[in-house]
């Protein structure tokens, strides 16, 4: 009987040891983690980047024609301004592939895109040029993303490199075309 008791606690302490340990190992939840990230409402972090420089940032009106659960905002105000952005990132809880990123800086502060990224270029409707890139490591695609500057702001819009056959450079030029009349 004894032996029993002791296999018994025994198992008890292996099963329930392992339900703790895959319970500390799930990944935290959107909610959770974005804002542990300093996002916030896509609302309150668009108004506390306009605020900062006492400007309207507009934003593009469509999105990619994917499905998404969460968006966050977020601006990111360092010490000094050379990587002040706000950033807008839209997410698909179940679907990590369904992730997209709107960043803005001022135009001052852009970032350049490197030639060896550079895939080609696109005349927008206002008869600026934005450019369509990838960002790789590894010769691995990690993302796309087409750069463009609008109104004193350069935008950065990126999708992840395995839905780009549904997030074509076309659907990134009408999004970027997408802007509302002033």
């Amino acid at each position: 009987m004894k032996r029993l008791i002791i296999f018994v606690v025994f198992l008890i302490s292996i099963y329930g040891f392992a339900a703790i340990t895959v319970a500390e190992d799930q990944p935290a939840s959107p909610e959770e983690f974005y804002p542990s990230m300093g996002f916030k409402n896509v609302g309150m972090a668009l108004q506390e980047f306009e605020n900062n420089y006492n400007k309207k940032l507009p934003l593009p009106t469509r999105i990619p024609p994917l499905p998404f659960t969460h968006h966050f905002g977020k601006f990111s105000d360092s010490i000094g301004d050379i990587n002040d952005r706000f950033v807008l990132e839209m997410l698909h809880e179940n679907k990590p592939e369904n992730h997209y990123i709107i960043e803005v800086r001022p135009i001052q502060n852009r970032m350049e895109v490197l030639d060896r990224f550079l895939i080609d270029t696109y005349t927008l409707k206002d008869g600026s040029e934005a450019k369509y890139a990838k960002f790789s490591l590894k010769d691995k695609i990690l993302f796309y993303y087409l750069v463009f500057e609008r109104d004193g702001w350069q935008y950065k819009l990126s999708i992840d490199a395995r839905v780009s056959d549904m997030v074509t450079p076309e659907i990134f030029v009408q999004i970027a075309n997408s802007f509302v009349a002033d």
